[in-house]
């Protein structure tokens, strides 16, 4: 059987990371989550990650008692599963579910809807600068 944990706070992460932007994901952890929530989901997801023996992770940072700091931690938290999923090790994490379904936000389908244009419009706005990017290097060789 496949390695199972119980954190409501991963499982939505883990279930929303590639549907939803890293912007509208934040919002809704630091919205919905205390700042125990998070804090005890980022221990376990730096404690699990740890045993993946994966080269050049992001480190663990404490957070200090600052007003920003369920901020901080959600950060932390993404910044953590970006890179996870940029290694192709994201899969390779346990099974995170939910024992109380109460405790995972539910986002709605016009919700959601919404998330996916603001997605494409993130990609494209990369796309754009990438392309101008190019642009740029190609007006200064000439």
């Amino acid at each position: 059987m496949a390695d199972v944990t119980i954190s409501e706070t991963l499982c939505f992460i883990v279930n929303k990371f590639s549907v939803v932007t890293k912007v509208q994901l934040k919002a809704i952890l630091v919205g919905f989550y205390t700042k125990e929530e998070l804090s005890d989901a980022k221990d376990l997801l730096f404690a699990n990650s740890g045993k993946l023996k994966v080269e050049g992770l992001p480190r663990y940072v404490k957070r200090t008692k600052v007003d920003n700091r369920a901020k901080l931690i959600a950060d932390d938290l993404l910044e953590l599963c970006a890179c996870l999923d940029e290694k192709g090790c994201f899969d390779c994490l346990p099974t995170y579910v939910a024992r109380n379904l109460e405790r995972v936000p539910s986002v709605k389908l016009e919700d959601m809807e919404l998330f996916c244009v603001s997605q494409k419009l993130e990609s494209l706005e990369k796309r754009l600068l990438a392309v101008e990017s190019v642009n740029t290097k190609l007006d200064h060789t000439t």
